[in-house]
């Protein structure tokens, strides 16, 4: 749309306004046409032509302007055109830490990676500490993509090294992700608060673990069905809110889940002599490696496979906390 070119920044605005007549014209991170540097403004010439066409042209097209909302603010108040034509404003939340950690997941998932409940523990933290900043350039899922997901390549490409497995190449590991909060994040699990969940409707609170499978959990006291796939911080001890003891769904149908014996049995290994760490490592690559979803063809046998992988991944951190590895 813009030419450095003297006079060319119009005739090109033009085209792309033709182009788009009878539809929708959308200019992301608009407030860099309000550029005035220089002894010529080409944005300021593509802005008079934007605002000229709108008016000529006003049963024909429609103009969004996108971008941060304080630069979009100053945008608009740069011309008082601008602020007559552009009275709609609609404000976009940022992604929670919640939903920040969903998409690296969805990330992930379409890159066939595993994810350990140690690494899913992690990501919530530094999410949550991230987004505790405020920083006015945040760029939501661009962080993640950018920022978090391609520096956890970077990592892990650094840390593997001579002749590795295919399981190997899949897997992130905690280490992979170098947060700038890693003193907040080690303070924050020592302190043993631990996470929740919390019904969006009644605002109850139930006990969440890292080491959860399920995506969706049901309330019971209001019959609610919502998110879990990543909890929050829990309350602090002087706050009035507590975690409901029985928790928000039913996933846990086996009344030994989440235990060090039932750990055990997914994993097929012996409670006597206890296993060591490197046998339960070794087991658990084994059959994370046996119930790969590459592995199936048919719907069905992926989607077993990937309930294993999950009660697999679980009961790998089951025993890893037990034995502090």
């Amino acid at each position: 749309m813009v030419t450095e070119h003297v006079g060319g920044t119009a005739p090109q605005t033009h085209a792309v306004i033709d182009s788009a007549l009878d539809g929708v014209l959308f200019i992301d991170e608009a407030y860099t046409l309000a550029d005035r540097g220089g002894n010529y403004a080409p944005g300021q010439e593509a802005i008079d032509t934007i605002l000229k066409r709108m008016e000529d042209d006003r049963d024909r097209l429609v103009v969004i302007v996108a971008g941060y909302p304080a630069r979009m603010d100053e945008f608009i108040r740069s011309n008082p055109g601008l602020k007559s034509r552009f009275s709609t404003v609609i404000q976009f939340p940022d992604y929670s830490p919640q939903e920040l950690c969903r998409i690296f997941m969805a990330m992930a998932a379409q890159g066939r990676r595993i994810v350990s409940p140690a690494l899913k523990e992690k990501l919530l933290l530094h999410f949550i500490f991230f987004r505790r900043q405020k920083d006015p350039d945040f760029g939501n899922g661009r962080y993640v993509r950018d920022t978090t997901y391609k520096s956890m390549q970077m990592r892990q490409a650094r840390r593997l090294s001579g002749h590795v497995s295919k399981l190997d190449l899949l897997t992130f590991v905690e280490d992979d992700l170098e947060s700038p909060f890693e003193e907040q994040i080690r303070k924050y699990r020592q302190s043993g608060r631990g996470y929740v969940v919390r019904c969006p409707k009644c605002r109850k609170c139930f006990p969440w673990s890292p080491a959860t499978t399920a995506s969706l959990g049901r309330c019971k006291p209001c019959n609610v069905t919502f998110n879990i796939e990543f909890g929050e911080l829990a309350p602090d001890s002087s706050s009035s809110e507590r975690a409901e003891p029985n928790g928000s769904t039913e996933e846990a149908r086996d009344p030994d889940y989440g235990s060090v014996t039932w750990a055990l049995r997914v994993l097929r290994l012996k409670e006597q002599p206890f296993p060591t760490k490197e046998e339960i490592t070794r087991t658990w690559r084994n059959l994370v490696s046996q119930f790969h979803a590459d592995l199936f063809q048919d719907g069905e046998s992926k989607r077993h496979a990937d309930e294993m992988t999950k009660l697999i991944n679980v009961a790998y951190d089951v025993l890893r906390k037990h034995l502090n590895f």
